[in-house]
C-alpha cells in the first residue's frame, strides 16, 4: 500500500511541478529573493528530488547551486554533495522550491563518475545545454 501512496505522490508532484516549468526563467525579483539562500529544495523537472540547497549565487546568466543530499533524495546512493552549474533561464522558482529543466535520467548522466575515495568532496554536475 505504501509504494502505492509513493507511486502517486510522485506522480502528483510531477504534474505540479511541470505545469509551472514551461516558464523556466528566474526573473531578477527571483534572483534577489533566492540568492545565497540554503534551504531550498531542489527537484527535476520530471519530479526527482535532487537535495536542497547549501548556497548558490549568480554569474552573468548562470546559476550555481551547492546541493546537499538529504534523505529521499534520488540521487544519494551516487554522492552527497552536489555542486551544479546551468543557465538561470533553466531553473524555476516554485515557491520556495527550485526546478531545474532536465529530466532526472538526464541529470544522473550529467554527474561525473566516482573515481576517487568517499571522501573527496563534492561532484561538479554541469548542466550548459542550451536545448
Amino acid at each position: 500500500m505504501s509504494q502505492i501512496l509513493k507511486a502517486l505522490h510522485t506522480s502528483a508532484l510531477a504534474i505540479i511541478l511541470t505545469a509551472g516549468i514551461a516558464q523556466a526563467d528566474l526573473s531578477d525579483a527571483d534572483k534577489d529573493q533566492i540568492a545565497g539562500k540554503s534551504g531550498l529544495r531542489v527537484f527535476t523537472s520530471d519530479g526527482a528530488f535532487v537535495g536542497v540547497t547549501n548556497g548558490l549565487y549568480f554569474r552573468g546568466d548562470r546559476i550555481r547551486l551547492f546541493v546537499v543530499n538529504k534523505v529521499g533524495s534520488s540521487f544519494r546512493p551516487v554522492s552527497d554533495d552536489l555542486n551544479v552549474t546551468t543557465f538561470s533561464d533553466k531553473v524555476t522558482l516554485n515557491g520556495t522550491d527550485l526546478i531545474l529543466d532536465v529530466s532526472k535520467q538526464r541529470f544522473r548522466n550529467a554527474i561525473p563518475p566516482k573515481m576517487f575515495r568517499d571522501d573527496d568532496g563534492p561532484r561538479d554536475v554541469v548542466l550548459l545545454s542550451r536545448r
